[in-house]
């Protein structure tokens, strides 16, 4: 019991328990009944939480892919047994009761992608390793996404962290930022103006090699690179003259500059310690090459992003993006009415709130899903900035706080673990602020230790009480 006391991070444990406290406590403002069954599900956890006290930490790590499998199954299983719900086969329901086999496969993926990276992978992640590592992730996520739920799928992102904490690249990143962009790009541009403005660029490329192609440093076949120079060019300016005809210069020259970066980027990264080296005409075949290959690639992606939006997206998806461009006001009888409503409740909140239980905009129901994804709301409302502020702020301290505890874990599955964990409780926590505001578009991700659901709200829990004991485990060790 001594040991107990003394190797348990209290600290830790407080944050969770404040967060935990002042969630269930928020819950029954919205709806006391829902407040009485999230208290259900604490003691449920701390049931749990003994449970994992009691056992043998190795047990978790050694049994992982069984974990993983079982996910997998339960997973497989609720195309056959499930129950729709908000147009999603993602819950099966017996009774009153209804459990999300998504919620825990985040926690079974943190153990076996813990367990593979330690056992199986010594040294930095190479591109095997990484193969492996996205198949674990890739597997679970398909799955999800035919029932479909689009937010656990996102969520899984949030796996990345980890991964470039053991060695993957970090201008992936980047990379996933880019195609956001183009994403977005795409909905409002027909893929031919940003091919188009691709080949602007290979234009300007070409112009300036005829210029030096005289050039004994180069020692290109003048004649070939001519011809080939040109054909870029007329193909380049039929396409920029289609795009003035039909009065698209501006979007135009907004993808050039977008494109631009992504070529600087790109030479940059791959051609930083070895392309001074080569030869000259190895130098242009390859730059060449490189254009066309990266042009034609953002196009595809383009041309993919379009037709996703336009065809495969249900009209209430593509409003609940649309309300991000062009606001909640246009759409406020459809996918814009939460938003609307949860600005509305979050203002009205001011500095100091309305008090606790004094919400009109709660009291009246007006947020749909006000219990589960918009459930900040109730606290703008309720505590106003002051208190919004306050539990952002202790969420940022939680999760801060596992990250630094992951990298002080001697082992390397509690690192990996570690990370996984906070980075689950991070985008969770940061998308669904950003959904409730405005700058993310309404996908069904649950506010952590707030919203309301067993299932999430167990899982959540579960994922925090393992890394509480592997953290233990680690200062004993350290003794």
């Amino acid at each position: 019991m001594k040991e107990l006391l003394r190797h348990t991070n209290w600290k830790l444990l407080l944050l969770y328990s404040i967060l935990v406290g002042f969630g269930i406590l928020n819950l029954f403002s919205v709806s006391s009944s829902l407040g009485k069954k999230q208290f259900t599900w604490l003691l449920i956890s701390i049931l749990i939480l003994i449970i994992i006290s009691i056992i043998n930490i190795v047990f978790l790590e050694l049994y992982s892919i069984l974990f993983y499998c079982i996910g997998l199954i339960l997973l497989i299983g609720i195309f056959a047994f499930g129950k729709e719900i908000n147009g999603a086969k993602a819950w099966y329901a017996y009774g009153g009761f209804t459990f999300q086999p998504a919620e825990f496969m985040k926690f079974f993926i943190a153990l076996f992608l813990s367990k593979t990276i330690q056992s199986k992978f010594q040294n930095n992640l190479t591109t095997k390793n990484l193969i492996i590592c996205f198949i674990i992730l890739g597997i679970p996520a398909i799955l999800i996404l035919l029932q479909p739920d689009l937010g656990s799928v996102i969520i899984f992102t949030a796996f990345l962290i980890p991964l470039y904490r053991e060695g993957l690249n970090g201008y992936i990143f980047l990379l996933i930022f880019i195609l956001i962009i183009l994403f977005f790009t795409s909905i409002f541009i027909a893929p031919i103006y940003i091919m188009s403005s691709l080949l602007v660029i290979l234009i300007s490329f070409s112009i300036y090699l005829l210029l030096k192609s005289n050039s004994r440093e180069l020692e290109l076949n003048h004649n070939l690179y001519l011809s080939s120079s040109i054909s870029y060019m007329v193909i380049g300016l039929a396409l920029i003259l289609i795009a003035i005809i039909k009065n698209e210069i501006p979007k135009t020259i907004t993808i050039i500059s977008f494109t631009t970066s992504l070529l600087y980027f790109y030479f940059v990264k791959s051609y930083k310690n070895n392309f001074k080296k080569l030869k000259n005409n190895n130098r242009i075949s390859i730059l060449t090459l490189t254009f066309i290959i990266i042009g034609f690639s953002i196009y595809a992606f383009s041309n993919l992003s379009f037709t996703i939006f336009n065809t495969i997206l249900k009209p209430h998806q593509k409003e609940r993006i649309l309300v991000l461009i062009e606001g909640e006001s246009k759409y406020r009888r459809t996918s814009g009415y939460n938003l609307l409503y949860s600005k509305t409740a979050i203002g009205s909140g001011e500095f100091f709130g309305k008090g606790y239980l004094n919400g009109t905009v709660t009291a009246g129901k007006f947020v749909p899903e006000q219990e589960t994804d918009y459930i900040f709301t109730t606290i703008g409302e309720e505590w106003g900035f002051l208190g919004s502020s306050t539990i952002i702020i202790i969420y940022c301290i939680f999760i801060g706080y596992i990250y630094k505890l992951a990298e002080d874990q001697r082992s390397r599955f509690g690192r990996i673990y570690g990370y996984s964990i906070a980075s689950i409780y991070l985008l969770h926590f940061t998308l669904n602020i950003a959904m409730i505001m405005g700058l993310f578009p309404t996908v069904g991700i649950p506010l952590p230790f707030f919203s309301y659901g067993g299932t999430s709200f167990v899982s959540f829990s579960v994922m925090f009480f393992v890394f509480l004991k592997l953290n233990y485990r680690n200062n004993a060790y350290l003794i």
